[in-house]
């Protein structure tokens, strides 16, 4: 848990690239509005991080918004795969 006075809340981000094809990080703005609206403090977590540098710093969030993207795989979690995912 953060030592923030306000709840801070992780943001998954996507990797794109520019129009020079460079990589970079994109986040929708509505997923920060959203969090500051509702009282929190947005904080984006890049995309590609070592899993111990993610762990780390998952255990200083308040909670995680998994930002749009494709559909993730039930088996990931112990689920069932449904025809349409």
């Amino acid at each position: 848990m953060s030592t923030f006075k306000k709840p801070v809340i992780g943001i998954t981000s996507n990797l794109n690239k520019n129009s020079s094809d460079v990589p970079i990080l994109q986040l929708g703005q509505a997923y920060v509005a959203a969090v500051q609206k509702a009282g929190g403090l947005p904080l984006v977590i890049p995309i590609g991080m070592k899993t111990s540098n993610l762990d780390a710093l998952l255990s200083n969030l308040d909670g995680v918004l998994l930002s749009g993207g494709g559909d993730i795989d039930p088996a990931l979690f112990g689920g069932i795969s449904h025809p349409r995912v």
